[in-house]
């Protein structure tokens, strides 16, 4: 893969790693957590972890995987953007990395539970810690998509309600965080947030199965 790539060569990458990266990401982040954590106390959830260590492992890698697949994905997008606003997609660049470093390091805070399986008080302590590392993270993981919402609406290669559905998901994602760390409490505000959220996903399902229209 060149990073001097053409548009068309670039929508053929993001098509092949875009449902990639979201059968990773949807496995590590939703359906390992749901069978690894319990919810009834630290002692549970050591136990669920020693019980599910290969699955659990697992995740640590797949939350490698989700970050490295990252990096790819920022690079790439900046080669389809660049000729509609070279300041926008490098904002993809900055705000896209910024991100993939917090992530990683609230990995190495969850895979450090693996030693502290005899201790669940401290073994929570760490998964504690990774999830406000996710959290962090995903500041730049609402940031990063307000310019990709505004190289979408200026493009005129997607239907232009993508363009604003990334704006809503990238103000949504960053609210999100910050109400999380503030008012943990209000979980119905917070479900309602990760609702809006799902507006990357679906023009990532969009840019999957019907491409761009890239113009001649």
């Amino acid at each position: 893969m060149r990073f001097d790539m053409s548009k068309s060569e670039a929508v053929l990458w993001l098509r092949i790693l875009y449902p990639v990266w979201l059968f990773v990401g949807l496995f590590t982040y939703e359906y390992i957590p749901s069978v690894i954590m319990i919810a009834g106390g630290a002692a549970a959830t050591a136990a669920s972890v020693a019980t599910n260590e290969f699955l659990f492992r697992v995740g640590i890698a797949g939350s490698l995987l989700v970050q490295l697949i990252h990096i790819v994905v920022v690079l790439i997008l900046f080669q389809l953007f660049k000729s509609v606003d070279e300041t926008q997609a490098k904002l993809i660049v900055v705000l896209g990395l910024i991100g993939v470093p917090i992530a990683m390091v609230a990995t190495v805070f969850k895979a450090a539970t693996l030693f502290l399986l005899n201790s669940p008080e401290a073994m929570m302590f760490w998964f504690d810690m990774n999830l406000l590392g996710i959290t962090v993270a995903s500041i730049f993981w609402g940031l990063w998509l307000l310019p990709q919402g505004v190289l979408i609406l200026k493009s005129g290669w997607f239907p232009k309600v993508f363009g604003y559905l990334m704006i809503a998901a990238g103000v949504a994602y960053t609210f999100m965080a910050f109400v999380e760390i503030l008012f943990p409490s209000l979980t119905s505000l917070i479900f309602t947030l990760g609702m809006i959220t799902m507006g990357e996903v679906l023009f990532m399902i969009w840019l999957m199965f019907a491409g761009a229209k890239l113009k001649k």
